[in-house]
């Protein structure tokens, strides 16, 4: 597993690379459809038409992907007879997260900053915000060891800096694309593998119990 994990990380940070250096050398209109919302026009002149919405996509499969982690944690504790608190925690992380894939397929997001007449980085803050919220007061994040919580503190460095090359670094800037929605990306993945982790000390005292008891 352990191999795996690191397979993929290469197969993210050579992804990554090369987005960051399509913009450094081509420019951002070359490198923008990668990042294209899928619903957007593709008038751009983009020479791998095949991969258009790239990024997108990956974000939608990764936040599914997370959702449904904490699905199994739901049904998990639930057949443990673990609090409600908790379990509440769990199916609020399976709605914010369906809703943070839908956000990056319907453009969610950019309607409301639109509607509202503000930066639409303010409303992704937020999220990040209540999603702390329910970390630190419903999941017991500060509870939890180590080699779990410390994906969340990568998750919420990256967090952060998209969400300040968003609201402050001019958009026109060379590389400038890249780094917000890499940035993005990249704490997607370590949510991933915090949700992977915190579905796995879920299952796997449930799964020795049954062992046990049959």
């Amino acid at each position: 597993m352990k191999w795996v994990g690191m397979f993929l990380l290469t197969l993210l940070v050579i992804y990554s690379a090369a987005l960051f250096v399509i913009d450094l050398q081509l420019g951002q209109n070359h490198v923008r459809g990668f990042f294209s919302d899928i619903m957007a026009g593709a008038d751009y002149p983009l020479p791998y038409r095949a991969l258009y919405g790239i990024n997108t996509s990956l974000m939608v499969v990764l936040l599914s992907a997370n959702a449904l982690f904490f699905l199994v944690c739901a049904g998990v504790s639930e057949a443990r007879g673990i609090s409600g608190a908790r379990r509440g925690f769990e199916w609020s992380q399976v709605l914010f997260f369906l809703y943070l894939a839908c956000d990056e397929r319907l453009l969610i997001h950019e309607k409301m900053g639109s509607i509202l007449q503000m930066n639409d980085a303010i409303w992704i803050l937020s999220l990040g915000i209540a999603e702390l919220l329910l970390l630190f007061i419903f999941g017991e994040v500060a509870r939890q060891p180590w080699r779990l919580k410390g994906w969340l503190l990568a998750a919420a460095a990256f967090f952060g800096v998209m969400v300040y090359v968003d609201a402050f670094l001019p958009s026109a800037m060379p590389g400038r694309l890249p780094l917000e929605d890499l940035s993005k990306t990249w704490a997607t993945v370590f949510l991933l593998v915090y949700s992977w982790n915190y579905c796995m000390e879920s299952i796997i005292p449930f799964l020795r119990g049954s062992g046990n008891e049959s």
